[in-house]
């Protein structure tokens, strides 16, 4: 089976430890079909769509792509341009990914399916005064904790609006949304098979940081 494995090669502002991490993936999973028997091709994925002459004659594009120059956007064109042109490819759909990036719309569907949210708006000039305390204030899109540091949770109103007022300068949409502090845990599946459960540790964080 030819097997092209697809990745995004980075951006300007990526480090060399952040190149290392995606290729440190992408070799493990050449590897890990290699050992199978299978034919792999290592493709990075740019806007030139060189890469997609390359998956459209494999048997399987295999995606670890979460954007085009480190941009995360992008990741929904490439996955769409599979999907539509027929190419066997590992991923959540484009509806998937699509919905689950817009923080929004991702509340909005839990919510509708009658599972608990934390309080959450979309900052449109002023907050409610109501609204609860600690918030953490985020990117509406973006995702891989993009536009989070350790200014991000606030827990006073002055606090709150400077921090709405620093983010929509950076980002098109910003989501404020109620603090809920407690142990965070990735759960993946594949298919209806559950995998392993991992825990984030948030151990060795500064004392009094808050765990994001």
């Amino acid at each position: 089976m030819r097997v092209a494995i697809l990745f995004d090669p980075g951006a300007e502002d990526w480090t060399p430890e952040d190149i290392r991490g995606v290729m440190k993936a992408v070799d493990e999973i050449g590897a890990i079909f290699a050992s199978m028997g299978h034919e792999i091709r290592k493709v990075p994925v740019r806007h030139d769509m060189r890469w997609f002459q390359v998956a459209r004659r494999a048997d399987l594009a295999f995606n670890l792509c979460e954007g085009v120059h480190g941009k995360s956007e992008w990741e929904e064109h490439v996955v769409g341009t599979l999907e539509f042109a027929g190419v066997p490819v590992t991923r959540a759909s484009l509806w998937t990914l699509a919905a689950c990036r817009r923080k929004p719309i991702a509340n909005a569907l839990l919510q509708q399916a009658g599972l608990p949210i934390p309080r959450w708006t979309v900052a449109q000039g002023k907050i409610e005064d109501d609204f609860p305390l600690p918030a953490i204030v985020k990117p509406a899109s973006e995702d891989a904790s993009a536009g989070l540091d350790r200014g991000s949770v606030v827990s006073d109103r002055k606090a709150l609006r400077a921090r709405v007022a620093t983010m929509t300068e950076q980002f098109d949409e910003v989501l404020v949304q109620e603090y809920v502090g407690g142990r965070e845990f990735n759960v993946g599946f594949v298919g209806s098979r559950v995998l392993p459960i991992a825990e984030i540790d948030f151990s060795r964080m500064p004392e009094g940081a808050w765990p994001i």
